[in-house]
Parts: C-alpha cells; sequence; structure tokens
C-alpha cells in the first residue's frame, strides 16, 4: 500500500512538473506571440499615417485643381462677355449708321427745305 501511494504521489508530481513546464513553454511562445503581433500592428499604423498623408495631400491637390477650372471658367465666361457685348455694340453701330443713311436718302427725295440741315 506505501509503494502505491508513492507510486501515486510520483505521478502526481510528474504531471505537476509536466504541467508547469508545459505552462512555462506555452507563456513564452504566446508572449513571443504577442511580440510579433504588436511589430505588426505598428507596422500598420505607419503604413496608415502614410497612406492617410498621401489621402490628405491629393485632397488638397484635388481642392487646387478645381479652385484653378472655376477661375479658368470664371476668365473665359469674361472674355466670351466682353467678346459678345462688343459684337452687340459694333453690330448696333453699323445698324443705326444704315438706319441713318436710309432716312437720309428718303428725307432728301421728299425734297423738303426745312431739312436740309441733316444733309452735312
Amino acid at each position: 500500500m506505501e509503494i502505491i501511494l508513492f507510486i501515486a504521489i510520483g505521478l502526481f508530481i510528474g504531471a505537476l512538473i509536466a504541467y508547469l513546464v508545459t505552462k512555462s513553454g506555452l507563456n513564452t511562445l504566446h508572449q513571443r506571440e504577442l511580440l510579433i503581433k504588436a511589430d505588426e500592428n505598428n507596422i500598420l499604423i505607419r503604413q496608415n499615417s502614410v497612406l492617410e498623408a498621401k489621402v490628405e495631400a491629393q485632397a488638397n491637390s484635388l481642392n487646387e485643381v478645381r479652385k484653378a477650372m472655376v477661375d479658368t471658367f470664371k476668365s473665359a465666361a469674361s472674355d466670351a462677355l466682353t467678346q459678345n457685348n462688343k459684337q452687340f455694340l459694333d453690330l448696333a453701330n453699323l445698324s443705326s449708321r444704315l438706319m441713318l443713311r436710309r432716312l437720309k436718302v428718303i428725307l432728301m427725295s421728299v425734297n423738303l427745305p426745312s431739312l436740309k440741315c441733316l444733309n452735312r
């Protein structure tokens, strides 16, 4: 009976030692895995920061392009309006001169003495 008790105690102590050694080994492995994951996390955080900076730079660039396009459109619209106004005034001037000539011809054909002052 004593032998069975020693064998049981030996098995228990052996199992306890095996458990403690295994647990220690697993803790060490787990700590290494945590360090690896922490390094990977740090790398991803840096990559994310770089990508955020690129996105911000692109957004700024797009805003600058949009502003330049708006300025260009405003300038082109202003130039077109100025040209259109000039053409309108030129055409109005030409039309008024032609109309005045026609009126002079009509008035001259009527030959009224009081309208001779228009013959200038």
